[in-house]
This record gives structure tokens, sequence and C-alpha cells, in this order.
């Protein structure tokens, strides 16, 4: 199968033109073959704790309709990041979109202490998917957690994806820590994080894919934004 991650550039807070761009994410997707895409932590609304509980989701909103059916029709999954609004707060949210099936949320399970005063953890599923080969999905701070990381692999998961918004400061140890994941279990490792302004500051780009054996198979600049596209089967990476 083929996993598309997609880097972006989202504007804070302006969801209509952080829809649109994952529109056009998708449908590149979709013309080069892919079977999933994958976009950056809460990257329809940009990583903006402050404001994330004005700019929250509905766990049913209709602004999703425009991707369950690009979903439907194109056979491609996705996992979407935003803010929910929940009973008990707002959680840090992907939305799992399958062809057909009522839409998913998986929820970080894991808050750094910074984002403690915004949100909340909550349950919903587990983020391990029945793919071939089997998905689990990991939200940014959950990367460093062994207990999640733990489940992950107890849960058979021969792919490891991270949805992220790192900064600059953050990168080298996250690669670290991601290579050593996928050298430790032999999983291959997938990072999606965006570019762009994000909570006063600029996020980081370099999203990045590492084989079985801890080495980066291709990278995406900090920069810019862009397609990487995994074969699970062939193990190769196609770069846009």
């Amino acid at each position: 199968m083929k996993i598309a991650l997609a880097q972006l550039e989202t504007t804070p807070g302006v969801i209509s033109e952080n829809i649109t761009r994952h529109l056009e994410a998708v449908h590149e997707a979709v013309n080069l073959g892919a079977d999933f895409i994958f976009f950056p932590e809460l990257s329809l609304t940009g990583y903006e704790p402050t404001k994330a509980k004005e700019l929250a989701f509905q766990p049913e909103d209709a602004r999703l309709n425009v991707f369950r059916g690009l979903s439907h029709r194109h056979r491609i999954s996705m996992g979407l990041g935003a803010p929910v609004k929940l009973a008990s707060g707002i959680g840090i949210g992907m939305f799992y979109l399958t062809p057909g099936e009522t839409p998913r949320i998986y929820f970080k399970q894991h808050l750094h202490e910074d984002e403690l005063p915004f949100f909340v953890t909550a349950p919903g599923f587990s983020g391990h998917l029945n793919t071939d080969p089997k998905i689990a999905l990991a939200i940014c701070y959950e990367i460093s957690v062994d207990e999640h990381l733990d489940a992950a692999v107890q849960s058979g998961a021969r792919v490891y994806i991270a949805s992220v918004a790192k900064f600059l400061d953050g990168m080298e140890s996250a690669y670290q820590r991601l290579a050593d994941i996928a050298k430790s279990h032999r999983l291959a490792v997938l990072m999606v994080n965006s570019v762009g302004e994000s909570d006063g500051s600029m996020t980081a780009g370099q999203s990045a894919i590492w084989n079985e054996r801890g080495e980066i198979v291709d990278q995406l600049n900090d920069r810019n934004r862009g397609l990487l596209i995994f074969d699970t089967n062939a193990g190769s990476v196609e770069k846009r």
C-alpha cells in the first residue's frame, strides 16, 4: 500500500484556507496512487493552543463532509488534525476517515505539560489500524512516551505514523527518537510535520521516513509544502 505524508503550511485560525490546502494535497495524493494520507497535528486549524476552544470542531462536523466524499469516491483513507469539542474540554484529535465508514477520532492520550491548560485527554479509538501491514498512530509528544510505543508494538503494527507540530528546537531529539524506534522495533516510521507560523513561532517541517534499520529513506525541507509517498511493499519513497 501507499501512504502519503502531507507537509502543509497552515494559516493560523483560518480554517477555510487550510481546508483548501488539505483538499489540494488529497487530490495530489490520489493522482499519485496513495491509499492513505496523513496530515500534521492540528492541521485544519494550525497548532494554536490559546485559540483552540474557539477553533474547535464538533465530533461530527459538517466541514468534514467534503473529505468524506473524496475518501469514498477515490478510495483513500485520511488522518486530519483538529481540536475537538468534548463535554470535558478540548481534545487534540485526528479525524480518521475511511471509505464508506463513519469517521473515527483518535485523541492524543499523552499531553505535554505545556498543553495541560488548554487540552484534555479523551477516550476514542486506539489508533491501531487493522491494515496490511498494520499501522499505529501517534500525535507529537506521544512519540516520547514508552507506554504509548509499547501499546503500538503489542498491537502488531509494522508502520508507526507520527503526526506532529514540531519547532526547530525539538527536531533533533524527535529525529533521534524516531530513528531509535524504527531500529529497536524493526518498524517503518513516518513523521509528518507542518511548516509556517504556529503558536507565535515557526514549525520546522522536515517530514521524514525511516526504514526498519533506523535509516532515513527520504525527507522534506524545513520551508516548503510537499508530499512523501511511502510504498510499504517496495520500501521506497516518492517525493513531491
